[in-house]
């Protein structure tokens, strides 16, 4: 591709950048631009958007923009690419993404959610699906594994404290679109729910 020529051509300091912007897209998934750490690596993506897609493709992933979003996503074009959900894995992206729909209607376009332990706690109990309340243990590792992958942002310290707040990312509704999430209620509704999802 005549894309990957070009980028054989870049100067050191722009094939510095190149490097940096491609390894953290597939690091963490997603390059976000409202988010400082994010936004130069953004501009990046967007200025060179046809040599990393073509990069990417050669790798096996593709290059999503989510232009109103202003979101850079890696996404894995094949299943071996894709995460895998347990059943309270899912059920807790589902109710962050619930709370980001809810919580984003209060909010400035240029604001962030923010939702508490508590929340999440609560709204996990109230969906009824498991006999037990979520545990820490089981919470500490969904959030973690959220923060990786660039769906919330956690505070340093303790992170399953009732007050502890939470930064929920846009990047919520690009995983679990608005027509993914009225379908996964209904299913809770009717009790279909499935134990596991799909998360690229």
């Amino acid at each position: 591709m005549e894309e990957l020529l070009l980028i054989k051509d870049y100067s050191p300091k722009t094939r510095e950048e190149f490097t940096r912007a491609v390894n953290k897209l597939l690091a963490q998934n997603f390059v976000i631009r409202d988010l400082e750490e994010d936004r130069k690596d953004y501009y990046f993506i967007y200025q060179h958007e046809k040599e990393v897609r073509a990069f990417l493709e050669l790798a096996g992933w593709e290059l999503v923009h989510f232009a109103a979003q202003r979101i850079y996503q890696a996404a894995g074009s094949s299943d071996f690419n894709k995460l895998r959900l347990n059943l309270v894995e899912s059920l807790v992206l589902l109710i962050l993404r619930t709370l980001y729909e809810e919580k984003r209607r209060e909010l400035s376009l240029a604001e962030n959610p923010l939702v508490t332990v508590f929340d999440i706690q609560e709204r996990f109990r109230e969906l009824g699906i498991k006999d037990k309340p979520l545990d820490k243990k089981s919470l500490r590792e969904c959030l973690s594994l959220f923060s990786r992958y660039r769906l919330i942002i956690l505070p340093d310290g303790a992170q399953t404290f009732p007050e502890t707040r939470i930064v929920l990312l846009p990047t919520l509704a690009v995983v679990l679109t608005d027509k993914d999430l009225r379908a996964y209620l209904e299913s809770l509704k009717s009790g279909d729910a499935e134990g596991e999802a799909d998360e690229s």
